[in-house]
């Protein structure tokens, strides 16, 4: 809404200078540039005792500014275009510098003027609008041959030093390092460019869907850091309108020039194209140099928003999907896994108790599956083999759901499997048990299952974590504080187990120790070069964390060959139990079109 004001004060901008508007104490901090009609300034105003930027600029009435009032009020409440503060039709004078011009009124004859500019002190002729708009031109034929273009103020202009009645409008403006433009001139990688271009395209094919296209953007009155807002909408015209005067700027389509061609959504979908090829190439399209890089997909997409044939670029609904698409392209990750594994009996036990499994799985999807488990028998060797061995059996031999697509999902379901393998166990291996050690990898995400004095390292940058509790009596006075860490690795019943499978029919909520400890969705992601270890208490009984660590991270070797190494180390310190590891490396690639 305008509000109009019938007091016969003149409202007098300028640089540096204090203004009252509306209720808001503005003060003008610069001058940044001109457009068509409308001058715009940065201003700082108070609101709520908090000082902030904003965005403040004069336009004749009927003009640019008149124009963004309509599409506001048509387009109703979006909140990626921000309220306007103040609106009104005041009387102004605008003094910068020592020359007097005049901006014409879009609705009247072109000879008359409705706002007067009376320059105080020299100022910077080249200035514009974050230097992003080129010559408009003015296809008039009976007029006072003036463009209404950003080297406007350039012209030699007749004196007008009195009041005129214009357009007022006082919004926020966006923090420079939030700012399109700040993000243009930054390195980013495909997934993060299209996120946010895609979002902008959205905003565009919403105003086109309400009568109205963008023609032309300022990218230092866009923000995109946080959330996308437009905090100006002079480059939005109605759809099917021709102009009064062509238009040229670094991300106007070529037809724009010529004001006999009417304004349609492909004239927006240009604009998208601009802004894309600028975040790829560092710089917008020009007629003298628009060479694409040759990155597929986004090759084709910019040669065809790019195309000097208006017919030929996507209409907005279909360029809104081919760049959701394209995202979803970029966006998903190749997953590869290592898998190294090997088990010893030792040199005291006669017979091998652990047992482990490895399976893996695509289900016709993007996103492979990967189970694997470790599981330490207990009960006397016969006992103990067979427990363990049905555990793994019943863990690697499952159905798989169809649907595992949310973090809880997927934990749920290995808990299922674990009280599956304890009914197994409790029925088929009377007399034994077993720790259970299982690692569920879907994509990068990552669920486990515990029960046991077994353990599960997540190896990451030279760091290695343990994200598995051990469940024995050392573990239970570490953690009431009755002991130290290192009494714990040499107390007598560091072998006595609290939690272990087979020890009864059905397991008590709580038994069985997930990932919820670690995160509230009881998932971790997984990064590339990340390593799983799956191993026995005969690993690390011998081999501890930090010795792990250094012989995972030697050099670029294969992984069986530190497999190898630390079963050797556990023999040379004597191997008094059976010991297994499981290790698997997983390599993440961004899938490349």
């Amino acid at each position: 809404m305008i509000l109009t004001t019938d007091s016969p004060l003149t409202l007098i901008i300028r640089e540096q200078g204090n203004l009252q508007l509306e209720g808001f104490s503005l003060q003008v901090q610069s001058y940044i540039g001109r457009l068509a009609d409308v001058h715009y300034f940065r201003v700082e105003y108070n609101i709520e005792n908090e000082t902030r930027i904003g965005l403040l600029r004069i336009g004749s009435v009927g003009g640019g500014l008149n124009r963004e009032l309509e599409i506001r009020k048509s387009l109703g409440t979006y909140k990626l275009i921000p309220d306007l503060l103040v609106s009104a039709e005041i009387q102004v004078q605008i003094v910068l510098g020592n020359n007097s011009v005049a901006l014409k009124d879009e609705s009247q004859d072109s000879h008359k003027v409705s706002i007067s500019v009376v320059m105080e002190n020299e100022v910077d002729d080249s200035v514009n609008i974050s230097d992003e708009s080129k010559d408009v031109v003015d296809d008039s034929s009976e007029d006072s041959g003036l463009s209404p273009d950003a080297s406007y103020l350039d012209e030699a202009i007749e004196e007008d030093n009195s009041s005129q009645l214009c357009i007022v409008a006082l919004g926020d403006l966006p923090n420079e390092a939030m700012s399109f433009e700040h993000w243009l001139n930054q390195e980013h990688s495909a997934e993060e460019i299209l996120p946010v271009i895609g979002l902008i395209c959205q905003v565009f094919r919403y105003v086109q869907q309400r009568g109205w296209c963008f023609v032309q953007v300022f990218p230092s009155f866009i923000q995109v850091e946080g959330s996308v807002k437009f905090f100006d909408l002079t480059g939005v015209y109605p759809e099917s309108e021709k102009l009064k005067y062509g238009l040229m700027g670094y991300y106007c389509p070529p037809e724009i020039a010529y004001s006999s061609h009417p304004i349609d959504e492909k004239v927006s979908s240009y604009v998208v194209g601009a802004l894309l090829y600028h975040a790829f190439h560092h710089k917008p399209p020009t007629s003298e140099n628009c060479a694409i890089a040759p990155i597929p997909k986004i090759y084709q997409l910019l040669k065809t928003c790019l195309a000097s044939a208006s017919e030929d670029r996507y209409p907005l609904a279909q360029l809104v999907s081919v760049i959701v698409e394209l995202r979803q392209t970029f966006k998903s990750v190749e997953v590869k896994w290592e898998i190294a594994t090997r088990s010893t009996v030792g040199l005291i036990r006669s017979g091998n108790e652990d047992n482990y499994g490895v399976r893996q799985e695509h289900l016709g999807t993007s996103e492979p599956l990967l189970l694997g488990v470790v599981a330490d028998g207990m009960g006397g060797e016969a006992h103990g083999e067979i427990a363990s061995k049905l555990a793994v059996e019943t863990i690697v031999q499952c159905s798989i759901p169809t649907d595992l697509s949310t973090p809880e999902k997927k934990t749920n379901w290995l808990l299922e499997l674990v009280e599956r393998a304890n009914e197994e166990v409790s029925k088929n291996a009377q007399g034994g048990s077993t720790t259970l050690s299982v690692v569920l990898v879907i994509g990068r995400e990552l669920a486990i299952a515990h029960v046991g004095d077994s353990r599960i390292f997540l190896l990451r940058n030279g760091c290695i974590c343990q994200i598995s509790e051990d469940h024995s009596f050392p573990a239970l006075l570490l953690a009431s504080g009755k002991i130290t860490y290192e009494e714990s690795l040499t107390h007598p019943d560091k072998n006595q187990l609290t939690k272990y499978i087979g020890s009864k029919r059905t397991l008590s909520e709580g038994y069985v120790q997930d990932l919820s400890h670690f995160s509230s969705d009881m998932t971790l992601i997984l990064e590339d070069q990340d390593i799983l270890i799956l191993c026995s208490d005969g690993v690390w009984d011998l081999v501890p964390s930090d010795e792990l660590a250094e012989i995972f991270f030697i050099g670029d070797r294969p992984l069986q060959t530190n497999v190898n190494q630390v079963i050797d180390l556990v023999l040379n310190h004597g191997a008094h139990d059976n010991a297994t590891v499981l290790a698997i490396k997983l390599t993440a690639n961004s899938r490349r079109p």
